[in-house]
């Protein structure tokens, strides 16, 4: 799961730098939220072991998430030192990026139910991108007409 999300958001080429300034960071949001709802059992998966802690979540941070913890903190300096994001803090930014994008397909189930649409659809995961960067990036008329 770990290696197909480094492909997803090009970890895995040149050293892994994050891409600067806002249109970078907009299109790590496109790629993760598109590996998100193609692969929502890594989530699911996630979270689930994080409920529950013990040996096995001790063993995912070890050998998956402490090894990429100075890429995503860069990613996440990277997104905090854009001007036009919100101010807050890097753990928090963190988990609040994860959640935005990954909870419409961790609880897609819930969402089928609710409003009768399939949240992995092409169409509604490029409306969940769009919404994710407009609340990120404050709309603007001149992001509709893709300047």
């Amino acid at each position: 799961m770990f290696q197909m999300l480094d492909q997803a958001l090009a970890l895995d080429d040149s050293d892994g730098e994050p891409s600067g300034g806002v249109e970078g960071y907009k299109d790590f949001l496109r790629r993760y939220i598109r590996h998100c709802a193609a692969h929502p059992e890594h989530a699911r998966i996630m979270i689930s072991e994080a409920m529950r802690g013990g040996e096995r979540l001790n063993w995912i941070v070890e050998n998956f998430l402490a090894p990429r913890r100075d890429l995503v903190e860069r990613q996440m300096a990277t997104a905090g030192n854009i001007q036009q994001m919100p101010k807050m803090h890097p753990l928090s930014l963190v988990y609040i990026v994860s959640s935005i994008c990954q909870m419409p397909y961790v609880l897609a189930k819930e969402s089928e139910a609710l409003f009768d649409v399939d949240v992995q659809a092409p169409e509604l995961v490029d409306a969940h991108i769009e919404s994710v960067i407009n609340l990120f990036f404050q709309y603007r008329e001149s992001d509709a007409s893709g300047q």
